[in-house]
């Protein structure tokens, strides 16, 4: 079988990142390949969009190619030398790989350089980027998932899985990169934590570690596995800067959208923290800082702990291989900064993707968006308010998204609940980068934009009640295949 081809990494330029960041993480760079390129066309293609009804029915026109390096996303417009330094050792961070001690030794493309230490016990990745990495870093899945292809190697010392590790059933090389969670706890209670699919168990970097695998055939059996794909940071900055009223004003509307949204059954409410402020991050509005998505991030995908995670995620004495917090304080462009603290800042600096010029057919989309109902979910823009950092300051945001939960019918509900969102609940995803994206819904269960659409729709079942988005699923299915290509190609735009 043919090893798996990964994308090239991201070699930093050292006078943008401190010594000893670099040395630690300083891999290759050679010319993209279909991982970070949307299709055969090549990362050089120009970003073009457009497709035409076919054989009389409306179809996606499919992610547009790259048109600039994949390896590099942009910082945001407005930053200062001094953000785009300390955005880029943020981003060589986001892209090291992680081993249990740091011990092991990277080899991609010719290079030769050390892991980041901290990996597992029980872990679903070993970098940021590897669920991070389409259409540039920090992005979301690739096309071809290396979750699926850890057990054939990828290149690397530190990706292999150990003998005896098996690949969780919902996993396929052709399909997004997942996050696992349990539906139920064995007592019948509930559980809704992410459950790692990987253990360090019999690993060269973990001797004498025996903790078992979770048995994923079993639980999948069980109907108890909600699945995730990750989402993309790009513009996180902004969506983190919106005030909470703003967020909440978006939700009164004004009387025309109130009614609206009425007409069509369209409710949405905020997800709450435990100390009153408005989530906006993750499927379910869970979180509300960057801060703490990074730190969520690197304890539950990676296993690395932090101030905010400081308890390993297994606690058995023979997987124990830390020494302190991983969370290690590093030398930046911005001072001595906790790791995950730098990977938050970067993320906060990150661009939004850039739509492209709307066509004639995607300009008649656009209008579809609005008068189908569309936007009643998904706003089209928000703005930032006055902020010391020029980037974020009074910025529109135009992200599609009213960054609230809604309920969505049974056929998508994962059944976890997170704070205020409950098991049938999903915060409105926002669309801007939609154009480059290869998977959709929470579970990543298309492909197909067209296909994401008519998923919106669902039934009642038991206490959870249809889906909010029926009514403008069924104005979508009433347009003309010529409408809805139109609208396919506006989504396919952004």
């Amino acid at each position: 079988m043919a090893r798996p081809v990964r994308p090239p990494r991201l070699r930093p330029a050292s006078s943008l990142i401190p010594a000893l960041i670099f040395s630690a993480l300083a891999v290759g760079c050679d010319a993209p390949d279909a991982h970070d390129c949307n299709g055969a066309a090549g990362c050089g293609t120009p970003e073009v969009i457009e497709a035409v009804v076919a054989n009389g029915v409306a179809a996606d026109p499919g992610p547009r190619a790259l048109s600039v390096n994949p390896n590099l996303p942009p910082a945001l417009p407005g930053a200062t030398a001094s953000d785009v330094a300390l955005f880029n050792a943020a981003m060589a961070v986001f892209n090291q790989p992680f081993s249990v001690k740091g011990t092991l030794v990277t080899h991609v493309n010719g290079d030769h350089a050390f892991t980041g230490s901290g990996l597992g016990p029980r872990w679903n990745s070993f970098s940021c980027r590897e669920c991070h990495g389409a259409p540039v870093i920090g992005g979301t899945s690739f096309r071809t998932n290396s979750q699926a292809a850890l057990a054939t190697g990828i290149g690397t010392d530190y990706g292999i899985l150990a003998a005896g590790q098996q690949t969780p059933p919902f996993l396929t090389t052709n399909g997004s990169s997942l996050a696992a969670r349990l539906k139920y706890k064995p007592d019948g209670s509930r559980d809704g934590q992410v459950h790692q699919l990987f253990t360090i168990a019999g690993r060269s970097d973990a001797p004498g570690c025996n903790i078992a695998q979770e048995n994923w055939s079993a639980q999948v059996a069980a109907n108890n596995v909600a699945v995730r794909i990750t989402t993309p940071t790009f513009g996180a900055g902004l969506i983190e800067a919106l005030t909470d009223t703003t967020i909440l004003n978006g939700k009164q509307g004004d009387a025309t959208t109130r009614t609206a949204r009425a007409g069509l059954g369209i409710g949405g409410h905020e997800n709450r923290m435990p100390d009153g402020t408005v989530g906006r991050f993750g499927w379910k509005a869970q979180t509300r800082t960057l801060n703490q998505f990074s730190a969520d991030a690197f304890e539950h995908e990676m296993g690395v702990t932090s101030t905010a995670f400081p308890t390993p995620n297994d606690g058995a004495a023979s997987c124990n291989f830390k020494s302190g917090l991983d969370d290690k304080t590093l030398s930046t462009p911005a001072g001595q900064m906790k790791m995950t603290d730098l990977v938050a800042a970067g993320m906060r600096l990150s661009a939004p993707r850039v739509a492209i010029a709307l066509s004639s057919s995607a300009t008649n989309g656009k209008a579809l968006f609005g008068s189908v109902g569309c936007a009643l979910c998904h706003t089209p823009s928000f703005t930032t308010p006055s902020s010391k950092t020029a980037a974020l300051s009074s910025k529109t945001v135009a992200l599609y998204s009213d960054l609230l939960v809604h309920h969505m019918g049974a056929s998508l509900a994962d059944d976890v609940i997170q704070g205020g969102a409950g098991p049938d609940e999903f915060r409105t995803a926002p669309l801007w980068g939609l154009g480059q994206r290869f998977y959709f819904m929470h579970d990543g269960r298309t492909a197909d934009v067209k296909a994401a659409i008519l998923a919106h729709a669902g039934a009642a079942k038991g206490t959870w009640p249809a889906s909010e988005a029926n009514g403008v699923v069924t104005r979508f299915n009433a347009l003309t295949e010529s409408q809805k290509q139109d609208l396919l190609n506006f989504l396919r735009s952004l």
